[in-house]
Protein backbone atom coordinates (compact mmCIF):
# COMPACT_ATOMS: atom_id res chain seq x y z
CA UNK A 1 0.00 0.00 0.00
CA UNK A 2 1.38 3.40 -0.97
CA UNK A 3 0.78 6.39 1.25
CA UNK A 4 0.62 9.80 -0.41
CA UNK A 5 1.65 13.05 1.27
CA UNK A 6 0.61 16.56 0.13
CA UNK A 7 4.25 17.61 -0.35
CA UNK A 8 4.70 14.93 -3.00
CA UNK A 9 6.64 12.37 -0.95
CA UNK A 10 5.51 8.78 -0.83
CA UNK A 11 6.23 5.91 1.49
CA UNK A 12 5.66 2.19 1.40
CA UNK A 13 3.52 0.42 3.98
CA UNK A 14 2.29 -3.13 4.40
CA UNK A 15 -0.33 -4.29 1.93
CA UNK A 16 -3.93 -3.84 3.00
CA UNK A 17 -5.92 -0.96 4.41
CA UNK A 18 -5.52 -1.73 8.09
CA UNK A 19 -3.13 1.16 8.67
CA UNK A 20 -6.04 3.53 9.26
CA UNK A 21 -8.22 1.14 11.21
CA UNK A 22 -8.49 1.09 14.96
CA UNK A 23 -9.05 -2.62 15.25
CA UNK A 24 -7.59 -5.81 13.84
CA UNK A 25 -10.33 -8.16 15.03
CA UNK A 26 -12.54 -8.14 11.97
CA UNK A 27 -14.24 -4.85 12.82
CA UNK A 28 -13.77 -1.35 11.44
CA UNK A 29 -12.82 0.22 14.77
CA UNK A 30 -16.12 2.13 14.64
CA UNK A 31 -17.23 3.95 17.79
CA UNK A 32 -20.26 3.10 19.89
CA UNK A 33 -18.98 -0.23 21.19
CA UNK A 34 -20.59 0.11 24.61
CA UNK A 35 -20.89 -3.66 24.83
CA UNK A 36 -17.20 -4.26 25.56
CA UNK A 37 -16.44 -0.78 26.94
CA UNK A 38 -18.57 0.54 29.77
CA UNK A 39 -18.98 4.29 29.23
CA UNK A 40 -21.32 6.93 30.57
CA UNK A 41 -20.04 9.76 28.38
CA UNK A 42 -19.49 8.52 24.83
CA UNK A 43 -17.55 10.76 22.41
CA UNK A 44 -16.96 7.94 19.94
CA UNK A 45 -20.14 8.42 17.87
CA UNK A 46 -21.71 11.40 16.11
CA UNK A 47 -25.50 11.18 15.89
CA UNK A 48 -28.26 13.76 16.05
CA UNK A 49 -28.34 14.80 19.73
CA UNK A 50 -32.09 15.35 19.47
CA UNK A 51 -32.59 11.59 19.39
CA UNK A 52 -34.88 9.46 17.19
CA UNK A 53 -38.11 11.02 15.88
CA UNK A 54 -41.10 10.11 18.02
CA UNK A 55 -42.94 8.91 14.92
CA UNK A 56 -40.13 6.47 14.13
CA UNK A 57 -40.19 5.07 17.66
CA UNK A 58 -43.95 4.65 17.48
CA UNK A 59 -43.76 2.93 14.08
CA UNK A 60 -41.09 0.58 15.38
CA UNK A 61 -43.28 -0.42 18.31
CA UNK A 62 -46.27 -1.02 16.05
CA UNK A 63 -44.09 -3.24 13.87
CA UNK A 64 -43.94 -5.71 16.77
CA UNK A 65 -47.33 -6.95 15.56
CA UNK A 66 -45.70 -7.99 12.28
CA UNK A 67 -42.79 -9.99 13.64
CA UNK A 68 -44.26 -13.16 12.11
CA UNK A 69 -43.83 -11.75 8.59
CA UNK A 70 -40.83 -11.71 6.28
CA UNK A 71 -39.65 -8.26 5.18
CA UNK A 72 -40.01 -7.13 1.59
CA UNK A 73 -36.74 -8.21 -0.10
CA UNK A 74 -37.05 -5.26 -2.49
CA UNK A 75 -37.87 -2.67 0.23
CA UNK A 76 -40.25 -1.19 -2.36
CA UNK A 77 -42.01 1.27 -0.05
CA UNK A 78 -38.71 2.51 1.36
CA UNK A 79 -37.29 2.97 -2.14
CA UNK A 80 -40.38 4.96 -3.12
CA UNK A 81 -40.15 7.20 -0.06
CA UNK A 82 -36.42 7.81 -0.59
CA UNK A 83 -37.05 8.52 -4.27
CA UNK A 84 -39.55 11.23 -3.33
CA UNK A 85 -37.14 12.72 -0.81
CA UNK A 86 -34.25 12.94 -3.26
CA UNK A 87 -36.11 13.50 -6.52
CA UNK A 88 -34.92 10.23 -8.06
CA UNK A 89 -36.55 7.16 -9.54
CA UNK A 90 -36.80 4.14 -7.19
CA UNK A 91 -34.57 2.16 -9.57
CA UNK A 92 -31.66 4.46 -8.66
CA UNK A 93 -31.77 3.49 -4.98
CA UNK A 94 -30.47 0.40 -3.19
CA UNK A 95 -31.46 0.15 0.51
CA UNK A 96 -29.30 -1.91 2.82
CA UNK A 97 -28.28 -2.77 6.35
CA UNK A 98 -26.64 0.57 7.11
CA UNK A 99 -24.10 2.60 5.15
CA UNK A 100 -21.25 0.28 6.15
CA UNK A 101 -22.70 -2.74 4.33
CA UNK A 102 -23.38 -0.64 1.25
CA UNK A 103 -19.88 0.85 1.20
CA UNK A 104 -18.44 -2.66 1.24
CA UNK A 105 -20.87 -3.88 -1.42
CA UNK A 106 -20.14 -0.92 -3.71
CA UNK A 107 -16.36 -1.26 -3.44
CA UNK A 108 -16.54 -5.04 -3.91
CA UNK A 109 -18.81 -4.70 -6.94
CA UNK A 110 -16.34 -2.27 -8.53
CA UNK A 111 -13.12 -4.11 -7.57
CA UNK A 112 -10.90 -1.08 -8.27
CA UNK A 113 -7.17 -1.60 -8.61
CA UNK A 114 -6.38 1.78 -7.03
CA UNK A 115 -8.30 3.81 -4.46
CA UNK A 116 -7.74 7.39 -3.26
CA UNK A 117 -8.97 8.33 0.24
CA UNK A 118 -8.35 11.75 1.85
CA UNK A 119 -7.51 11.40 5.55
CA UNK A 120 -8.31 11.83 8.36
CA UNK A 121 -11.63 10.25 7.53
CA UNK A 122 -14.06 7.52 8.49
CA UNK A 123 -12.49 4.19 9.48
CA UNK A 124 -15.30 2.46 7.57
CA UNK A 125 -13.68 3.24 4.22
CA UNK A 126 -10.57 1.07 4.77
CA UNK A 127 -12.91 -1.50 6.30
CA UNK A 128 -14.92 -1.54 3.05
CA UNK A 129 -11.68 -2.13 1.15
CA UNK A 130 -10.85 -5.05 3.44
CA UNK A 131 -14.31 -6.48 2.73
CA UNK A 132 -13.46 -6.42 -0.98
CA UNK A 133 -10.06 -8.00 -0.33
CA UNK A 134 -11.69 -10.80 1.66
CA UNK A 135 -14.47 -11.42 -0.85
CA UNK A 136 -12.41 -11.23 -4.05
CA UNK A 137 -8.78 -11.71 -3.07
CA UNK A 138 -7.93 -8.41 -4.77
CA UNK A 139 -5.09 -6.27 -3.39
CA UNK A 140 -5.78 -2.70 -4.52
CA UNK A 141 -3.27 0.12 -4.30
CA UNK A 142 -4.49 2.47 -1.57
CA UNK A 143 -3.51 6.14 -1.67
CA UNK A 144 -4.12 8.07 1.53
CA UNK A 145 -4.06 11.79 0.74
CA UNK A 146 -3.37 13.65 3.98
CA UNK A 147 -5.38 16.82 4.53
CA UNK A 148 -3.45 19.74 5.97
CA UNK A 149 -4.06 21.03 9.46
CA UNK A 150 -3.08 24.50 8.24
CA UNK A 151 -6.09 24.30 5.90
CA UNK A 152 -8.29 23.19 8.83
CA UNK A 153 -8.38 19.73 7.23
CA UNK A 154 -10.48 21.04 4.36
CA UNK A 155 -10.25 19.58 0.88
CA UNK A 156 -8.72 22.08 -1.56
CA UNK A 157 -8.10 22.24 -5.31
CA UNK A 158 -4.84 20.38 -4.69
CA UNK A 159 -6.88 17.18 -4.81
CA UNK A 160 -7.42 17.80 -8.54
CA UNK A 161 -3.66 17.58 -9.19
CA UNK A 162 -3.50 14.37 -7.17
CA UNK A 163 -6.35 12.81 -9.17
CA UNK A 164 -4.75 13.78 -12.49
CA UNK A 165 -1.35 12.46 -11.43
CA UNK A 166 -2.39 9.21 -9.74
CA UNK A 167 -5.52 8.49 -11.83
CA UNK A 168 -7.14 6.22 -9.21
CA UNK A 169 -9.97 3.99 -10.30
CA UNK A 170 -11.99 4.97 -7.23
CA UNK A 171 -12.12 8.12 -5.09
CA UNK A 172 -13.87 7.91 -1.71
CA UNK A 173 -15.05 11.22 -0.25
CA UNK A 174 -17.28 12.32 2.62
CA UNK A 175 -19.27 15.55 2.64
CA UNK A 176 -19.06 16.75 5.33
CA UNK A 177 -15.95 14.85 6.29
CA UNK A 178 -15.88 12.62 9.34
CA UNK A 179 -14.28 13.33 11.82
CA UNK A 180 -13.33 16.89 10.80
CA UNK A 181 -16.85 18.11 10.05
CA UNK A 182 -15.56 20.15 7.09
CA UNK A 183 -17.86 20.50 4.08
CA UNK A 184 -16.67 20.37 0.48
CA UNK A 185 -18.05 23.30 -1.49
CA UNK A 186 -20.34 22.44 -4.38
CA UNK A 187 -18.02 24.31 -6.76
CA UNK A 188 -15.04 22.13 -5.83
CA UNK A 189 -17.19 19.00 -5.96
CA UNK A 190 -18.19 19.81 -9.53
CA UNK A 191 -14.54 20.35 -10.45
CA UNK A 192 -13.76 16.95 -8.92
CA UNK A 193 -16.59 15.41 -10.95
CA UNK A 194 -15.22 16.84 -14.18
CA UNK A 195 -11.66 15.85 -13.28
CA UNK A 196 -12.69 12.27 -12.44
CA UNK A 197 -14.68 12.06 -15.66
CA UNK A 198 -11.49 12.81 -17.61
CA UNK A 199 -9.39 10.26 -15.69
CA UNK A 200 -12.03 7.50 -15.64
CA UNK A 201 -12.25 7.64 -11.84
CA UNK A 202 -15.38 6.47 -10.06
CA UNK A 203 -16.53 8.54 -7.07
CA UNK A 204 -18.09 7.07 -3.93
CA UNK A 205 -19.47 10.02 -1.97
CA UNK A 206 -20.66 9.68 1.62
CA UNK A 207 -23.40 12.22 2.47
CA UNK A 208 -24.55 10.63 5.74
CA UNK A 209 -23.88 13.77 7.77
CA UNK A 210 -25.04 16.30 5.18
CA UNK A 211 -28.62 16.61 6.54
CA UNK A 212 -27.16 17.80 9.86
CA UNK A 213 -25.56 20.81 8.16
CA UNK A 214 -28.88 22.19 6.94
CA UNK A 215 -27.17 22.61 3.56
CA UNK A 216 -28.32 19.38 1.97
CA UNK A 217 -30.34 21.00 -0.83
CA UNK A 218 -27.50 23.37 -1.72
CA UNK A 219 -24.54 21.00 -1.34
CA UNK A 220 -25.79 17.51 -2.22
CA UNK A 221 -24.65 15.97 -5.48
CA UNK A 222 -27.76 13.78 -5.77
CA UNK A 223 -29.08 15.94 -8.67
CA UNK A 224 -25.90 15.07 -10.60
CA UNK A 225 -26.48 11.31 -10.46
CA UNK A 226 -28.35 11.23 -13.78
CA UNK A 227 -25.54 13.13 -15.51
CA UNK A 228 -22.62 11.21 -14.01
CA UNK A 229 -23.11 7.42 -13.98
CA UNK A 230 -19.66 7.05 -12.35
CA UNK A 231 -20.92 8.89 -9.26
CA UNK A 232 -22.30 6.88 -6.34
CA UNK A 233 -23.72 8.42 -3.16
CA UNK A 234 -24.28 6.62 0.12
CA UNK A 235 -26.58 7.97 2.81
CA UNK A 236 -28.30 6.67 5.93
CA UNK A 237 -30.74 7.55 8.68
CA UNK A 238 -28.17 6.56 11.30
CA UNK A 239 -26.77 10.03 11.98
CA UNK A 240 -29.46 12.43 10.80
CA UNK A 241 -32.35 10.65 12.55
CA UNK A 242 -30.37 9.00 15.38
CA UNK A 243 -31.29 5.45 14.37
CA UNK A 244 -27.97 3.54 14.45
CA UNK A 245 -29.55 0.46 16.06
CA UNK A 246 -31.82 -0.14 13.06
CA UNK A 247 -29.10 -0.03 10.35
CA UNK A 248 -30.92 1.85 7.59
CA UNK A 249 -28.71 2.97 4.72
CA UNK A 250 -29.03 3.36 0.99
CA UNK A 251 -26.82 3.64 -2.07
CA UNK A 252 -27.80 5.91 -4.98
CA UNK A 253 -26.47 5.73 -8.51
CA UNK A 254 -27.45 6.21 -12.13
CA UNK A 255 -25.58 3.00 -12.99
CA UNK A 256 -28.21 0.27 -12.80
CA UNK A 257 -25.61 -2.43 -13.44
CA UNK A 258 -23.57 -1.33 -10.43
CA UNK A 259 -26.63 -1.27 -8.16
CA UNK A 260 -27.59 -4.73 -9.36
CA UNK A 261 -24.08 -6.07 -8.71
CA UNK A 262 -23.91 -4.43 -5.28
CA UNK A 263 -27.38 -5.74 -4.41
CA UNK A 264 -26.25 -9.29 -5.11
CA UNK A 265 -23.63 -8.88 -2.38
CA UNK A 266 -26.23 -8.00 0.26
CA UNK A 267 -28.37 -10.46 2.28
CA UNK A 268 -31.60 -11.64 0.67
CA UNK A 269 -33.55 -9.42 3.06
CA UNK A 270 -31.25 -6.41 3.47
CA UNK A 271 -33.63 -4.32 5.62
CA UNK A 272 -35.73 -5.74 8.45
CA UNK A 273 -39.44 -5.03 8.58
CA UNK A 274 -39.32 -3.01 11.86
CA UNK A 275 -36.42 -0.99 10.46
CA UNK A 276 -38.33 -0.21 7.27
CA UNK A 277 -41.44 0.84 9.19
CA UNK A 278 -39.38 3.17 11.40
CA UNK A 279 -37.55 4.55 8.38
CA UNK A 280 -40.77 5.39 6.56
CA UNK A 281 -41.96 7.34 9.59
CA UNK A 282 -38.56 9.01 10.08
CA UNK A 283 -38.46 10.26 6.51
CA UNK A 284 -41.47 12.43 7.27
CA UNK A 285 -39.53 14.15 10.06
CA UNK A 286 -38.03 17.60 9.46
CA UNK A 287 -35.08 17.12 11.84
CA UNK A 288 -35.28 20.62 13.29
CA UNK A 289 -38.64 19.72 14.81
CA UNK A 290 -36.92 17.57 17.44
CA UNK A 291 -35.89 19.37 20.60
CA UNK A 292 -33.48 22.25 20.06
CA UNK A 293 -33.35 23.36 16.41
CA UNK A 294 -30.25 22.19 14.59
CA UNK A 295 -29.02 25.70 13.87
CA UNK A 296 -28.88 26.38 17.63
CA UNK A 297 -26.86 23.20 18.16
CA UNK A 298 -24.49 24.24 15.38
CA UNK A 299 -24.16 27.73 16.84
CA UNK A 300 -23.28 26.17 20.18
CA UNK A 301 -20.70 23.87 18.55
CA UNK A 302 -19.14 26.81 16.70
CA UNK A 303 -18.97 28.80 19.93
CA UNK A 304 -17.47 25.80 21.70
CA UNK A 305 -14.86 25.28 18.97
CA UNK A 306 -13.84 28.94 19.08
CA UNK A 307 -13.70 28.90 22.84
CA UNK A 308 -11.56 25.78 22.98
CA UNK A 309 -9.20 27.16 20.35
CA UNK A 310 -8.78 30.46 22.20
CA UNK A 311 -8.03 28.59 25.39
CA UNK A 312 -5.79 25.95 23.84
CA UNK A 313 -2.71 27.05 25.71
CA UNK A 314 -4.49 26.92 29.03
CA UNK A 315 -6.52 23.77 28.40
CA UNK A 316 -3.99 21.95 26.26
CA UNK A 317 -6.44 21.41 23.42
CA UNK A 318 -7.71 23.09 20.25
CA UNK A 319 -10.71 22.58 18.01
CA UNK A 320 -11.63 22.95 14.34
CA UNK A 321 -14.90 24.73 13.60
CA UNK A 322 -17.15 22.40 11.63
CA UNK A 323 -20.29 22.56 9.50
CA UNK A 324 -21.93 19.49 11.00
CA UNK A 325 -23.16 18.48 14.46
CA UNK A 326 -19.71 17.58 15.78
CA UNK A 327 -16.25 19.13 16.10
CA UNK A 328 -12.70 17.79 15.84
CA UNK A 329 -10.62 18.43 18.96
CA UNK A 330 -6.86 18.04 19.23
CA UNK A 331 -5.49 17.19 22.66
CA UNK A 332 -1.98 17.81 23.79
CA UNK A 333 -0.48 14.76 25.41
CA UNK A 334 -0.72 15.99 28.99
CA UNK A 335 -4.34 17.12 28.49
CA UNK A 336 -5.35 13.77 26.99
CA UNK A 337 -3.60 11.94 29.81
CA UNK A 338 -5.42 14.08 32.38
CA UNK A 339 -8.82 13.41 30.77
CA UNK A 340 -8.21 9.69 30.51
CA UNK A 341 -6.90 9.50 34.07
CA UNK A 342 -9.77 11.53 35.51
CA UNK A 343 -12.64 9.98 33.55
CA UNK A 344 -11.36 6.95 31.70
CA UNK A 345 -9.93 5.22 34.76
CA UNK A 346 -13.45 4.48 35.94
CA UNK A 347 -14.60 3.62 32.42
CA UNK A 348 -16.89 6.62 32.13
CA UNK A 349 -15.77 8.18 28.86
CA UNK A 350 -15.44 6.86 25.32
CA UNK A 351 -13.27 8.22 22.50
CA UNK A 352 -13.15 7.26 18.82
Amino acid sequence: MEKYFPDGKTGEEESGASGHSASGHGTSGHGGDIYRNYVRLDFSVNVNPAGPPAAAVSAYRKAARMLDRYPDPESARLKAALAVRHGLSPEMILPGNGASALLGAAVTALRPESILIPVPSFSGYPFAVRMMETASGAQPRILFYELKQTEKFRLTEEILDVIRREQPQLLILANPNNPTGACIGRGLLREILHCCESTGTRILLDECFLPLTQKEKEESLVPELRLYPDLMIVNALTKSHALPALRIGYLMSGDSGLLRAAGQLLPEWPVSLPAEEAALAALEDKLQGQGIPLFLKQFFLLWLAMGLSLRKFRLGMSAVAASSAYILCQFRFFMLFAVLFTLGKSGSIGFP
